[in-house]
């Protein structure tokens, strides 16, 4: 039997259909080569396959030319495997990952695996052919490093400025405020109060909550307490007392002073509610009445807007009342103030008309600010009233109003209206009107409410922790209201006691 019927070319072994093009290509590359090394060396005898006379003068020609066609055949594939595994970077161990976005994909890549990963859901899958070294360096870092960013703690470092003193930037929330005013369509005014229904809890924060004040239409007529009146009121408190003021204002400068403070039965109270005027009036404002009769302050709702208050994180002896009862007289009017501790103030009008003036924030150098002047409080805070009184109809008072920069609005039964941190405000009561007023501190002015406790002295500000900007807005609070001293607590509990008692004493307190 002739030996070459036996000895198969070693490079048509595995020419199937099943054999890869690279590798045809790479078979013919190096058959050719052998082709040019055995007619460049004399030692080797081209075979004539079909003459069987020569194969035994070549046997070992042959074998050797065998074994080394099998050599180059083996380099070739572990070259190829080699320049594989530099391709797909397998170089990099590391098993860090860090993710880009390509059109609306996810994209993860892991540089062990040197291979774009996608994820959907729980399972991770390879996608088409996309290398880490097709990706700019400069793609590759930034995309890292902020997904390093977003894998680290959330840190609040407006919190640092507690340390040494917080100042609510007004000019920053403004410039949010007209940023986020891009996202939505309805026509915002620029100088007015603007009155909405199936107003979105996200546009609130983002438009209004802190940064301008808001009229809110479709809320109170859903609460049973919008079904108040003076009748159905004294039917059944008729015998209940309440706290009210009466005023007489002679002149502009007598304005808040010349005021006194009575108990009265609220039947005694409705029996007079039209008996005022433009310098005479009476206004019953009662912080615990609502909350001596649990059945009435149940028909006072919560909203959307009003839920998230950082004010239900205060220890209850130093927690603000957030129903306060408001019965006006045709002219009675409050104060030009803002609210205590800075918070955003709510007021709800059952019946009646109330007029506002509210006065953008950094005016204060206009307005003749009481000094020193403290609201009393257990936990204490700076009180902020002026001295003018926008609604006396005098030259002095209507040059001022010329320099002033506020909104004017009227308000309306069934309408909430909302009042920003910083506003200061005054209300005038065009007729006989029903409202309650509330607080909030929530995300957008927690840490103008904290500045309020810190700077007036309740705690030192060594009490926050070096690493302050790690607590969340509500871990903040909490642990603010956990360095309360005993002595605050305490008087605030003998505080409510005493106010509690003096508005069920018969006779008439003084303020």
């Amino acid at each position: 039997m002739c030996l070459s019927t036996l000895f198969v070319n070693p490079l048509d072994v595995g020419m199937t259909k099943n054999k890869t093009k690279k590798q045809i290509k790479a078979g013919k590359a190096v058959k050719n080569f052998t082709k040019e090394l055995v007619k460049e060396d004399d030692n080797f005898t081209v075979m004539d396959t079909p003459s069987c006379s020569k194969m035994n003068s070549s046997i070992v020609s042959s074998v050797y030319l065998f074994s080394l066609t099998f050599i180059i055949l083996a380099l070739s594939v572990i070259i190829g495997f080699v320049s594989y595994i530099q391709t797909y970077n397998f170089a990099d161990k590391s098993a860090e990952r860090f993710s880009f976005k390509t059109g609306d994909s996810e994209h993860h890549i892991s540089s062990q695996e040197g291979v774009v990963l996608q994820e959907n859901e729980d399972e991770v899958f390879p996608s088409e052919s996309v290398l880490i070294d097709e990706l700019p360096n400069s793609q590759i870092l930034s995309e890292k490093l902020e997904t390093s960013s977003k894998s680290m703690p959330k840190k609040f470092m407006e919190h640092r400025k507690l340390l040494k003193s917080y100042r609510f930037d007004y000019e920053k929330a403004m410039s949010a405020r007209e940023e986020a005013m891009k996202k939505y369509s309805f026509p915002y005014s620029v100088d007015g109060v603007d009155k909405r229904s199936n107003l979105s809890l996200e546009e609130f924060y983002d438009v209004y909550d802190g940064k301008w004040p808001v009229i809110i239409t479709d809320v109170i007529p859903t609460w049973p307490a919008a079904n108040w009146s003076a009748k159905t009121l004294k039917a059944k408190y008729g015998e209940a007392r309440v706290a009210m003021m009466t005023y007489n204002i002679l002149n502009q400068s007598d304005y808040g002073k010349d005021r006194e403070g009575y108990s009265v039965p609220l039947g005694i109270f409705l029996d007079h509610i039209n008996v005022s005027s433009h310098r005479s009036w009476t206004y019953l404002q009662d912080e615990v009445f609502l909350a001596q009769y649990p059945e009435l302050r149940a028909q006072v709702l919560e909203t959307i807007y009003t839920r998230e208050d950082f004010f239900n994180l205060f220890p209850k002896e130093i927690r603000p009342w957030d129903c306060l009862l408001l019965w006006g007289t045709s002219y009675s009017r409050s104060t030009l103030h803002i609210d205590p501790y800075n918070w955003t103030g709510t007021n709800a009008v059952f019946s009646g008309q109330k007029r506002w003036k509210l006065l953008l924030p950094g005016q204060d150098g206009l307005l003749s600010v009481h000094q020193d002047a403290t609201c009393g409080f257990p936990l204490e805070c700076q009180k902020y009233n002026s001295k003018y009184d926008t609604y006396v109809e005098t030259d002095q008072m209507k040059r001022k109003l010329k320099k002033l920069k506020y909104l004017e609005v009227d308000q309306m039964p069934g309408e909430m209206l909302f009042i920003p941190t910083g506003w200061f405000h005054q209300a005038f009561n065009v007729v006989p009107t029903l409202a309650v007023s509330g607080e909030l501190m929530n995300r957008n002015n927690y840490l103008a409410v904290l500045e309020e406790i810190f700077q007036i002295g309740n705690l030192p500000r060594s009490v926050l922790p070096h690493d302050v900007e790690n607590l969340s807005p509500q871990e903040l609070v909490k642990f603010v209201m956990s360095k309360m001293p005993q002595k605050i607590l305490d008087h605030g509990a003998e505080w409510t006691r005493n106010i509690i008692e003096n508005l069920y004493n018969p006779s008439r307190q003084n303020q």
